[in-house]
């Protein structure tokens, strides 16, 4: 079994930065900006826990605003504009955080491929695209399972043994296809064999 592009890049570093408000102190925001990709392990309770908190967050910022609607204060107004900035932020940078690779899944098809080529005396090309598409985690828990078994029965089942296929017109190795990309606000993960 072979795995076609499989080149991964399980986490690429961000660049980031600190903005620093008038008359802060200087290059205080240069200790928190990191020199080298760093990580930290957070239990997953805990995003979950910072999600709720942002919900919270966008509620009180909307019930702030229609509060400030019957008011003419301008200050006010900027400042509730910049709260609604500060919370989408964080709200895009905690979902950022529970976003993983769908190669955390697909890591371990190869193997699964290859034993099943030995098993049922097959020969299986795997070819995987797109292993850098990021999911949510708790969506990649609940189709690492469908994946695995899916792949399982293109082995299995929709690919045939060499002498079959030579029989009807193909080479002796056959091919599973696994691609995945982002389309109009979703995934789509295509399994595919010849």
């Amino acid at each position: 079994v072979t795995a076609g592009e499989n080149a991964r890049t399980l986490f690429a570093p961000r660049a980031t930065s600190i903005d620093r408000p008038a008359g802060s102190v200087p290059g205080l925001a240069d200790r928190y900006t990191p020199k080298k990709p760093s990580t930290v392990r957070v239990d997953t309770r805990v995003l979950d826990d910072l999600i709720n908190i942002v919900g919270e967050m966008l509620i009180t910022r909307e019930r702030l605003q229609e509060i400030g609607r019957g008011l003419e204060s301008t200050e006010l107004h900027l400042n509730l504009d910049r709260l609604r900035v500060l919370v989408r932020g964080f709200q895009d940078t905690i979902m950022t955080v529970r976003m993983m690779p769908l190669a955390l899944v697909t890591d371990r098809l190869p193997r699964i491929v290859r034993d099943l080529a030995n098993e049922l005396d097959k020969k299986i090309n795997l070819e995987m695209h797109g292993e850098d598409t990021e999911l949510d985690r708790q969506v990649l828990e609940m189709i690492k399972d469908p994946l695995t078994h899916m792949v399982r029965n293109s082995a299995d089942h929709g690919l045939e043994v060499p002498t079959d296929r030579r029989a009807a017109g193909k080479g002796d190795t056959g091919t599973i296809r696994l691609s995945a990309h982002h389309e109009g606000g979703h995934i789509i993960i295509t399994i595919a064999d010849d």
